[in-house]
């Protein structure tokens, strides 16, 4: 919902009540005050009809008297009431056309009557109100003595009626057209100071930090255009301190940097290569970057290589040992998946020499690998062959493969993954290098998945 809306659904329903509130409390003043008139006006008539009735009937001319209170009043019926054997008999002395008489007093009107005073009765009807006065002839006597009642038309209470909601309905439409301009004033107010702090935002999004922002008269806004001033200081400093720094360092990376990015891509490509192979490896310490690992699938299994291959000669960077390395773990790896027995390990040894090399074939039968390791001492490929369930391979010396399977050993109901992080921390403080965590389907149990614990 726009802040508009928000205004218009809070301030003019508030002056919509106000406004009904106030008309309610005139329209009852002004019908309490009509009735008041109207009672005085009736009891007033009865009163004097009845205070001048022994006057009146004495001289005879009762009739004449109460027609030319008819022609003042403009038209009015007049009533004498008696009591007899405990039966209202109504004596008519005066009738107006089309003015009927007076009803009979009830309960409430003859106790009021019974004590000396006067009373009053509304009927509503059609066209116009009947208005009845009632007066004892005889006030001390009370109800005794006789009850003059008189009854008259008057479209007084309606035509008050009338006015008053004609002035009511302007009064509302007053206070809805009030209630209008201020919500829309607010909200011109409210948009003009939001649209200074949307101005000083963008300036800010198109990196234009010395905007200025005016402080409005809404409290909220300004806490937020503090807020917002305050960002802007700390990304104004902070740029210029980013702008210090680029203009005083080299822009395009050396060699160093160059060769730990290269080193960051090799332990991705490392993970990717593993993939759902039951199979789980870390870098151990400060692994050099001549250590590498390759896995490679064939159509009748997968083959593995792990090792650490000669440094090339001179004085090479860590861009060229770890490319270095790389090359010799695709070449290898080649070599172990075209002709794994075949008499071209020497010649790939002779052109990538390594120091440690471990190269197996996992068959795709479920079967146990086969492969060779090179012997550390003699420098010759050695068969060797991998512990069932769960062994460890790695570029380490034999003394930290030695603790490293004793601990899958002891803990081998652990996943792949958590004993590989938990060797690796073992490990850390000895030396470094690349460790390998596998696991090989014994013959007597079925062959788990190859998903079973990712690497």
């Amino acid at each position: 919902m726009k802040i508009r809306g928000r205004y218009h659904l809070a301030i003019v329903p508030l002056f919509l009540g106000l406004g009904l509130a106030n008309g309610a409390l005139v329209y009852h003043l002004e019908r309490t005050e009509v009735l008041w008139g109207l009672e005085q006006r009736a009891s007033g008539t009865a009163a004097a009809v009845a205070g001048f009735w022994p006057l009146l009937e004495a001289e005879g001319v009762t009739a004449t008297r109460l027609q030319a209170l008819d022609r003042r009043l403009g038209g009015i019926s007049v009533t004498r009431l008696t009591e007899a054997d405990g039966q209202w008999r109504a004596q008519s002395l005066h009738a107006a056309e089309g003015v009927p008489a007076a009803p009979l007093p009830d309960e409430a009107t003859l106790a009021r009557l019974a004590e000396g005073g006067l009373a009053f009765r509304l009927l509503p009807g059609p066209q116009a109100d009947l208005i009845a006065g009632y007066a004892p002839v005889d006030p001390e006597a009370g109800v005794a003595g006789g009850i003059i009642a008189t009854a008259e038309r008057s479209d007084a209470l309606a035509n008050a009626r009338a006015a008053l909601l004609a002035r009511l309905a302007w009064l509302m439409a007053l206070v809805l057209a009030g209630g209008l301009l201020v919500a829309e004033a607010m909200t011109r107010l409210a948009r003009s100071e939001l649209g200074g702090l949307t101005r000083a935002a963008r300036a800010l999004i198109g990196g234009r930090h010395d905007h200025h922002w005016e402080p409005g008269r809404i409290r909220e806004l300004n806490d937020l255009g503090g807020t917002l001033g305050t960002m802007t200081s700390l990304l104004a400093d902070g740029s210029h301190r980013l702008r210090r720094r680029f203009l005083q360092t080299d822009v395009l990376p050396d060699v160093s940097e160059l060769g730990n990015y290269h080193r960051a891509r090799v332990e991705q490509r490392e993970r990717r290569a593993i993939g759902d192979l039951p199979l789980s490896h870390r870098r151990v310490g400060d692994a050099p970057p001549e250590d590498f690992l390759g896995t490679r699938a064939g159509p009748k299994g997968w083959h593995l290589v792990i090792g650490r291959c000669q440094p090339p000669p001179g004085t090479p960077t860590l861009l060229e040992r770890s490319v270095h390395a790389e090359a010799a773990r695709e070449f290898l790896l080649g070599v172990a998946s075209t002709r794994p027995d075949g008499p071209s390990w020497p010649q790939a040894l002779a052109v990538f020499p390594c120091s440690q090399l471990t190269v197996l074939f996992f068959p795709a039968n479920g079967k146990a690998p086969t492969g060779w390791r090179l012997d550390r001492r003699r420098g010759t490929p050695a068969a060797f062959s991998v512990a069932s369930p769960r062994d460890v391979l790695g570029t380490s010396s034999d003394g930290s493969l030695a603790i490293a399977r004793a601990y899958v050993r002891q803990f081998s109901h652990r996943p792949l993954p958590l004993l590989a992080e938990e060797i690796a921390g073992l490990l850390d403080g000895r030396e470094g290098g690349l460790l390998v965590v596998c696991e090989v389907p014994s013959p007597h149990t079925p062959e788990r998945s190859p998903a079973h614990d990712r690497a």
